[in-house]
């Protein structure tokens, strides 16, 4: 792993883990995945204090993505956190997710179907009991690190979501890493980053056409039984801009959505209409 990490997330309920059992406080937490099998701490009046870890193994990178969560309705929040390097039934780097609950309670997520090197809990996103996990280098098929999505709400089984899935715009090509970056966005919509998506017009581009321009989509509600959702490109996009590469929502704002590369950040309404340089 050659990746350097500090994820944050703000806690806006209790917390299960060592000497935080029970709070309902606005305290910070952090992961530290490189930390032996991977860290999370709770921040809290200027110190850090160590979140009970379920069972790791080394190198697991737990904590490599943070969320907060409330999926057992006592009003406390939950955390969700990734552990994408993860060894699930022998498949090496498979990737977990684990929900620690405020009341002590630690419940392991794996795909249905984990394969070796898909990184499943990459990146994670929850909204109340609706949660979100990524793959971005899950294979399909033939396609190799495609990527797909998992959401569940509640206790339901997790629903794969990928462009091959029906309905869902896009289509999966090699290298496309759908998923890379995940955020829920108004009601049970949720924001996809696939950051090294190539552009060249319609159809499948494989190491062609803008390489890593990278695109965004909207999914309306992920909770719905059939899909639907809008899929956006910068138009004046380019080779190595890796659009999507970072999303984020704020209520009552809209959508943001980084290219590093290029260098800019995009922003979007709640309708997912893009704002125009110079808008208020």
């Amino acid at each position: 792993m050659t990746r350097t990490l500090l994820v944050l997330a703000l806690l806006t309920g209790g917390l299960s883990g060592h000497e935080v059992t029970g709070a309902c406080t606005g305290d910070v937490v952090v992961g530290d995945p490189f930390d032996g099998p991977g860290a999370v701490h709770r921040l809290s009046g200027g110190a850090l204090v160590p979140v009970e870890a379920p069972e790791l193994g080394e190198g697991d990178a737990f904590g490599w993505s943070v969320a907060m969560a409330e999926v057992d309705g006592d009003g406390c929040g939950d955390l969700l956190v990734g552990a994408p390097y993860a060894d699930v039934e022998g498949r090496k780097d498979a990737g977990a997710a684990y929900l620690l609950t405020s009341k002590g309670a630690t419940v392991r997520l794996t795909a249905p179907e984990p394969q070796q090197d898909a990184h499943f809990g990459w990146t994670v996103a929850a909204k109340g009991d609706l949660v979100a996990v990524a793959a971005p280098y899950e294979d399909l098929a033939e396609v190799r690190d495609a990527g797909s999505v998992y959401v569940r709400r509640g206790e339901a089984p997790l629903r794969r979501i990928g462009q091959d899935s029906p309905d869902v715009p896009g289509n999966p090509e090699v290298g496309d890493q759908y998923g890379w970056a995940l955020a829920f966005g108004a009601g049970n919509s949720l924001v996809v980053g696939v950051p090294y998506e190539n552009d060249d017009g319609t159809g499948v581009q494989v190491e062609e056409g803008k390489i890593d321009s990278g695109s965004m989509t909207v999914l309306a509600d992920v909770t719905a039984q059939r899909l639907s959702g809008i899929k956006w490109e910068p138009p004046d996009r380019a080779t190595g801009d890796r659009f999507g590469y970072a999303v984020a929502y704020v209520e009552g704002s809209g959508i943001a959505v980084g290219a590093p590369q290029a260098g800019f950040v995009q922003l979007f309404d709640e309708a997912v209409a893009p704002h125009e340089e110079g808008d208020g």
